[in-house]
């Protein structure tokens, strides 16, 4: 179960809020001076492509942050994690396989959202879109107080919603799609405060129905999402 002492208080009037960030609103300088948080990598899927997403992606992050990754121990893992296992022991980052209740991306995402200790988990699962605006964008959320950063594929996005569809349930949905638990046609990437990962992962192997289970998670704690469109690699 969550740990409710690293849950922020939610209020009891709590609403889904969201909006669209675009790339020209970052400063790709910006830095936080002195300070050094964690940023765990969660590897959803144990599939080859996984070894060169999550290679990239430690290669973009870890002069900002203090990475580490957590992989799921699932069917399949056991053909690519050695080579991912020696990519990783090259570059210094911490890693290590965990154990998964059941087969399916709601159990591999239980698992390790429970085991996280970086106050930001970013989820990988297939390929790595474009993660230039990454860091600055995170930086800039972070920031701003919002809760998660959604970087969907311009090219499998619909952008900003028509009346009367508010923009944070769109950015909710592509936030499911990126989990792996939906099935729309979004790809790209997701990172999200330790304490919501935990919130939306908390028993979800166990659910009917994960991707409406996680939705109508984050509107009960009001969370604050962030979309920023991103480019394919």
């Amino acid at each position: 179960m969550v740990n409710e002492e690293d849950d922020p208080e939610t209020a009891a009037s709590a609403q889904l809020a969201g909006w669209f960030l675009d790339p020209s609103q970052l400063d790709p300088e910006q830095r936080r001076p002195g300070v050094v948080t964690g940023l765990t990598v969660l590897v959803v899927d144990p599939t080859p492509g996984a070894v060169a997403a999550v290679t990239a992606l430690v290669a973009a992050v870890s002069g900002d942050f203090r990475v580490d990754v957590l992989v799921a121990a699932a069917d399949g893992a056991e053909v690519w994690w050695p080579d991912l296992d020696g990519r990783l022991d090259d570059l210094g980052v911490r890693h290590r396989l965990v154990p998964v209740p059941g087969p399916g991306t709601p159990a591999a995402f239980e698992a390790l959202s429970a085991a996280a200790g970086g106050e930001f988990v970013v989820v990988v699962r297939g390929s790595l879109p474009d993660v230039s605006s990454l860091v600055p964008g995170l930086l800039r959320v972070w920031i701003d107080g919002g809760d998660a950063l959604v970087l969907p594929e311009r090219s499998t996005s619909s952008g900003s919603p028509a009346d009367p569809v508010p923009v944070a349930e769109v950015v909710a949905v592509h936030l499911v799609d990126l989990l792996g638990l939906g099935d729309g046609p979004v790809r790209g990437l997701v990172v999200v405060r330790r304490w919501l990962a935990r919130r939306l992962g908390d028993e979800l192997s166990r659910v009917a129905d994960p991707a409406t289970e996680v939705l109508d998670r984050l509107r009960a704690v009001g969370a604050t999402l962030v979309e920023l469109p991103v480019d394919p690699a």
